[in-house]
C-alpha cells in the first residue's frame, strides 16, 4: 500500500471510528502524523543517519561565521571539512569540534594559516582562526530535516518534457489550505515526489491549469520559495506514477514501511487523547512495540559505509580525496 499522507489519514480515521460523533479534522490529523514523523526522525537520525545525510558548500563571511541551514534537523553537524589550496583538485580536509568556547571567544586572537576547529553558536557555525576560515570553501556534513507531511494532490500519469506540463489522476485541491492555484502566492508552487521512496524531487511553478493538466512556468518568477529551489524543467529523475503536493511539504512518507505505521499509531494515540479518551493502555502499549520495531530495523545495520571509508583516513592521514 503507497504511504501517501491521504491513506495515512485515512487510516487513522479507520482505527479511531469517529464513533463518538466528534469530526476530527484532517489538519489536526496531519498535525499529529507530522509530531510522530518526526519523533521516528529523530530515533533514525541516532541509529541509522545515513539516508538522511546532506551536505552544502559556502564560505566563511570575514569573521569566520558560517550561518546553519534550515534544513539542517536539531542543528545535527556530522562533519565539517574544507578545501585545501585549489578546490578543484578534491582534497579536503576534516575541521574538528570543539566544545570549549574560551577557545572560540578569543578566536581572533587565535593565529594560523590553516581553520582548524570550530564551534555551535546559537544557529552559526563559528571557525577559528577566523580569517583563515574566511578564504576556503567549507563543506558542511548534516542530517536532513524532513519535509513536512501534507496532502497529496494527484499521482502523474502523462509527463511532457517538450511542452512543460504533466497530467494527473485528480486534482486533490478541495482542501483550501493547500489548493494549487495558478494565481495563489504559494498555490502556484507544487513539489515532486517519488510514489516508492518518499524522495523530493523538485519544485515547480504553475502557469496553468486546464482540468488534471498542469504546465508549468520556464521562467519562474522567484528561483526559490520556502528554501526549495524553483525548477525551470521537469527534473529528470521524475517519473510516471510520482505525487505532487502543495510546496509547502510532500504527500508520501519517506523511510515508509516501519515508520508509517509509527506515526500511524501515534498519531490514533494523539487524536484519541485529545478526544478525550481515558484508557489508552492498549494503544500505548502498541505504539511502544512500534517504536521498538523502528529502533531494530536500523540499529543491527552494519557499520555505516560513510564512517567504514573515513574513518581511519582522520586517524592516519592529514588528508584524502574525496569524490564529490
Amino acid at each position: 500500500m503507497l504511504a501517501t499522507t491521504r491513506n495515512l489519514v485515512d487510516q487513522v480515521r479507520f482505527q479511531i471510528s469517529e464513533s463518538n460523533g466528534t469530526r476530527v479534522s484532517t489538519d489536526q490529523i496531519l498535525a499529529a502524523l507530522n509530531r510522530g514523523y518526526t519523533d521516528a526522525q529523530d530515533i533514525l537520525s541516532k541509529l541509522y543517519p545515513e539516508p538522511l545525510i546532506a551536505y552544502y558548500e559556502t564560505n566563511a563571511d570575514e569573521n569566520g561565521v558560517i550561518e546553519l541551514r534550515e534544513d539542517i534537523f536539531s542543528d545535527f553537524v556530522i562533519l565539517v571539512e574544507y578545501y585545501l589550496q585549489n578546490s578543484a583538485n578534491g582534497y579536503r580536509t576534516k575541521i574538528t569540534q570543539s566544545d570549549n568556547l574560551n577557545d572560540i571567544g578569543i578566536h581572533n586572537n587565535i593565529t594560523g594559516g590553516y581553520p582548524y576547529v570550530y564551534s555551535i553558536i546559537g544557529r552559526d557555525l563559528q571557525f577559528a582562526p577566523a580569517k583563515s576560515a574566511s578564504k576556503y570553501l567549507m563543506r558542511i556534513w548534516y542530517v536532513n530535516a524532513p519535509k513536512t507531511l501534507v496532502l497529496d494532490q494527484g499521482q502523474i500519469e502523462i509527463i511532457d518534457r517538450d511542452n512543460n506540463y504533466i497530467v494527473v489522476d485528480d486534482l486533490r485541491s478541495s482542501d483550501a489550505a493547500l489548493a494549487l492555484d495558478a494565481s495563489s502566492s504559494y498555490g502556484k508552487y507544487v513539489n515532486f515526489v517519488d510514489a516508492s521512496t518518499g524522495v523530493y524531487k523538485g519544485t515547480m511553478q504553475i502557469e496553468s491549469i486546464s482540468g488534471n493538466k498542469i504546465t508549468f512556468k520556464s521562467t519562474p518568477t522567484r528561483t526559490s520559495v520556502l528554501n526549495q529551489t524553483v525548477l525551470s524543467e521537469i527534473p529528470e529523475d521524475l517519473s510516471l506514477d510520482d505525487f505532487i503536493s502543495s510546496v509547502k511539504g510532500v504527500g508520501v512518507v519517506y523511510f515508509r514501511d516501519t515508520v508509517a505505521n509509527y506515526i500511524v499509531q501515534f498519531a490514533i494515540n494523539e487524536v484519541q487523547r485529545s478526544l478525550g479518551v481515558s484508557n489508552l493502555s492498549f494503544e500505548e502499549g502498541v505504539l511502544r512495540d512500534l517504536r521498538k520495531r523502528v529502533e531494530e530495523a536500523w540499529e543491527r545495520r552494519p557499520a555505516s559505509r560513510f564512517k567504514r571509508s573515513f574513518g581511519r583516513v582522520w586517524r592516519s592521514r592529514n588528508h584524502r580525496n574525496w569524490s564529490s
